[in-house]
């Protein structure tokens, strides 16, 4: 049986070492869609997209205009790969 995996806000937090207010500007910008939208729990795609969203700012010095050009191009080769399995 599958473990379902849902953190709240301040656990990813933690998790990413991230302050929350930037998870929330993530999410406000409609980079990350939180698995539970009413309670903002975030499952483990979520916390795989904040950790990519930080690695582009942080590490790759990508704007704030281009991350949703670069979070649709993944999306978009994510599900390519899936089609083609």
């Amino acid at each position: 049986m599958k473990k379902t995996f849902k953190k709240n806000i301040s656990d990813v937090s933690n998790l990413c070492n991230i302050p929350a207010e930037v998870i929330f500007h993530y999410i406000q910008e409609e980079w990350v869609f939180p698995a539970d939208k009413q309670s903002l729990m975030l499952d483990e795609e979520d916390v795989a997209r904040i950790d990519l969203i930080n690695q582009l700012k942080e590490d790759f010095g990508v704007n704030d205009e281009s991350v949703p050009v670069i979070l649709h191009l993944v999306d978009y080769l994510n599900v390519l790969m899936r089609n083609l399995k």
